[in-house]
């Protein structure tokens, strides 16, 4: 009689597990929340001074010589999401760029600022990465923001973030349901 029994719970064990899900494939359940956990910049890829920035070559013609780019590559493993910055335009200088991330349902808000020793008389295009980390599976939009730029031993003011998503230098509907990698024209 126990043996019966015990034959029954199994097979009673088993059956909920079928009815509920519960199966031998691997499932990626990410349960804390997104980081931001890395992030770098190049060194000035172009440089452009006040004397060459005269009619001749204009910031048209310099984005049509080397248009800004972004490019994402999403891993479903881990969740990890690194954004890849190409041709960036900003002052001569950078010392350091901080990056800033929130995620808020199915909106991702990227914000960067530059920080400087000097503030130079002169463009350069650079070259940004930044990486996310934890972050679920799913449709998103991406909101990338440009905070401005600070002296270095001052704390650029990124309060409020993430602002209104019309002030995004690009906010794109991203599919991040699979691996992928993808770019498209960066507006600045």
């Amino acid at each position: 009689m126990k043996r019966r029994y015990f034959v029954m719970v199994v097979w009673c064990m088993a059956a909920i597990a079928l009815i509920t899900g519960c199966s031998a494939s691997e499932e990626i359940t990410i349960t804390t929340e997104p980081e931001l956990t890395s992030f770098s910049h190049s060194d000035c890829k172009r440089y452009y001074s006040p004397k060459n920035i005269d009619g001749r070559v204009t910031a048209q013609t310099r984005s049509e010589e080397e248009p800004p780019i972004l490019s994402l590559s999403y891993s479903v493993e881990g969740g990890k999401l690194d954004l890849h910055f190409e041709n960036i335009e900003q002052t001569c200088g950078i010392s350091s760029v901080k990056f800033l991330a929130k995620v808020e349902g199915g909106v991702i808000s990227i914000g960067y600022a530059c920080g400087y020793e000097v503030y130079p008389d002169c463009i350069c295009t650079y070259d940004f990465d930044c990486g996310l980390e934890q972050l679920s599976p799913g449709k998103y939009t991406l909101n990338i923001y440009h905070l401005g730029e600070y002296l270095l031993g001052e704390e650029p003011d990124m309060s409020g973030f993430p602002y209104d998503p019309k002030y995004a230098v690009l906010s794109e509907e991203v599919y991040l349901i699979r691996n992928i990698s993808i770019s498209f024209p960066y507006g600045q």
